[in-house]
């Protein structure tokens, strides 16, 4: 009997030993999970942020491509307005005739020598024309090429251009930029209603593009040129809404002031 009580007794030290050590374990185990829990949001967080700075960076790029082309623009203006007033003030250019030509002596007839005879080229003599060398087209050169008569202002070589990119290369990693400047091309030469169809199509397709903020100004502005000023100021409205503190924000609340002006 007294062998048997011992025996609980022990049972009991050893339940009452052992009971905190596995609770220890369990709440070690637990705060390794939360450990590792708080690891993999960390990570996560980065991951986010990190897609968050490519989106925004990538945003930044369409801006800047924008605005490089409008400062282009700009300075192509003021080029001509220049060049414009040189032409208004320069006097008009003399004759290029000059008093010695008038009083040389010309001889009344050239008689042909019999060398300048020889030294004739056979007219019927006919050069081998030199191989034309094919150039390499693809995307990106296609592109570069249809951009750069845009530069330049040659507004129409440019639309013929960038159509011609869109047939070839529908898919291609630069037919988005390649639609949205034949949509900005049509609108530079005041083809509003080809503009409103390109840019509306251009939204249409793309609608994660960076220069997505940008072909809705733009809408918002053939509207205005349209005397469409419901449309227009319901386009500038929403530019603002969805894109606040940007540089198109910017200019669409400018338009909305001008035409707060003019009573619209």
């Amino acid at each position: 009997m007294n062998n048997f009580k011992n025996w609980v007794g022990l049972s009991i030290v050893w339940l009452i030993a052992v009971a905190p050590q596995t609770g220890a374990a369990d709440l070690e185990e637990r705060v390794n999970q939360l450990e590792r829990l708080l690891n993999s949001q960390k990570v996560l967080n980065r991951e986010q942020q990190f897609a968050q700075m490519q989106q925004d960076l990538q945003t930044l790029r369409g801006e800047l491509e924008v605005v490089d082309h409008q400062i282009k623009q700009l300075e192509k203006q003021q080029q001509d307005m220049y060049l414009d007033i040189v032409r208004q003030i320069q006097p008009t250019p003399a004759s290029n005739e000059t008093k010695t030509t008038e009083t040389e002596e010309v001889p009344d007839s050239v008689e042909a020598t019999p060398d300048s005879a020889e030294e004739a080229p056979d007219s019927a003599e006919k050069t081998t024309p030199e191989p034309v060398i094919a150039t390499v087209s693809d995307d990106k050169t296609d592109y570069q090429h249809a951009f750069s008569f845009l530069q330049q202002g040659q507004y129409e070589q440019a639309i013929t251009a960038f159509k011609a990119q869109l047939a070839q290369y529908p898919q291609g990693k630069r037919a988005e930029d390649a639609h949205y400047w034949l949509a900005e091309t049509y609108y530079t030469l005041k083809k509003y209603d080809t503009a409103l169809n390109a840019f509306g199509q251009f939204l249409e397709k793309y609608p994660k593009s960076p220069k997505y903020a940008h072909a809705q100004l733009k809408i918002g502005y053939i509207y205005y040129e349209l005397a469409d000023y419901v449309a227009a100021r319901s386009l500038l409205e929403q530019v603002k809404e969805n894109h606040p503190d940007t540089a198109t924000a910017h200019l669409a609340e400018e338009r909305l002031q001008l035409m707060r002006k003019e009573g619209l």
